[in-house]
């Protein structure tokens, strides 16, 4: 992927950022939000940004850059050394990046500067068991799926970019109360779906309706139609080499192998 996982559209014409800094400003006191960008997604980000200038300063909107560290050759334990394109050698260490990245990068004197004298974190992805280990009465706060969507993969994407899923008026990303079961299991062939254009490409009219659906699985290169609705379990299979594509508006349940 080729630029920040927050510019992607998620529903209709709205991306993670939309829908991100419109929730903020759905509040009633001026909510300051910052973006932990790397080296690959600080470009677009800040660009992204310029359409929401606040002038009137009711939402702070800003960033900052985390570190970069070298990428590792497996076979040789040496430095990856790829001449033809230089920044592929280096790597964004996560976001358990924050607390250096945060005091190196200035954010941490600019937030102190403007008064702002905690800074919550809620997600560690660098040794957390360590990281909890270093505060005293550290405790765990378990998030219903309520109110965290978690967005990993493609799979994870096609279930939220669905009707599974609605966007409410303060922009929050609710359950659709008509859906037949709390959770879907949805697994997409790696080989077709894994990469987001190839994704994109294979739903270039919208994703498949999913309230009805408790499960989905494809085997190969399958292409949807518009307005495509799946029922109950289902599995889809193309063993051919030429794409297989599902006609608009059909209604599928079970099995269907090509």
């Amino acid at each position: 992927m080729q630029k920040a996982k927050s510019l992607l559209k998620v529903k209709g014409d709205f991306s993670f950022l939309d829908i991100i800094v419109k929730r903020t400003r759905c509040f009633d006191q001026p909510v300051p939000v910052i973006f932990m960008n790397s080296f690959s997604t600080q470009v677009d980000m800040l660009d992204a940004l310029q359409a929401y200038s606040d002038p009137k300063g009711k939402n702070r909107l800003s960033s900052f850059l985390q570190h970069k560290i070298p990428k590792v050759d497996e076979a040789s334990l040496l430095p990856v050394n790829c001449k033809d394109s230089p920044e592929l050698d280096w790597c964004p260490p996560g976001h358990g990046d924050i607390y250096p990245a945060l005091s190196t990068s200035g954010m941490l004197d600019r937030l102190l500067s403007q008064g702002d004298e905690s800074a919550p974190v809620y997600q560690l992805e660098t040794a957390v068991g360590a990281a909890i280990a270093v505060f005293d009465n550290a405790a765990a706060i378990r998030v219903s799926r309520a109110r965290f969507t978690p967005v990993k993969n493609t799979n994870d994407l096609l279930a939220v970019q669905s009707d599974r899923y609605l966007l409410n008026t303060k922009f929050q990303l609710v359950p659709n109360p008509k859906r037949k079961t709390d959770s879907i299991r949805i697994d997409l062939d790696p080989g077709y779906y894994c990469f987001i254009d190839r994704f994109e490409n294979h739903f270039p009219c919208g994703t498949p309706s999913l309230v009805d659906c408790e499960s989905l699985k494809i085997e190969g290169d399958v292409r949807f139609g518009s307005q495509v609705k799946l029922k109950g379990w289902v599995s889809l299979s193309n063993t051919g080499r030429e794409s297989f594509e599902i006609e608009d508006r059909q209604r599928i349940q079970g099995e269907l192998r090509v």
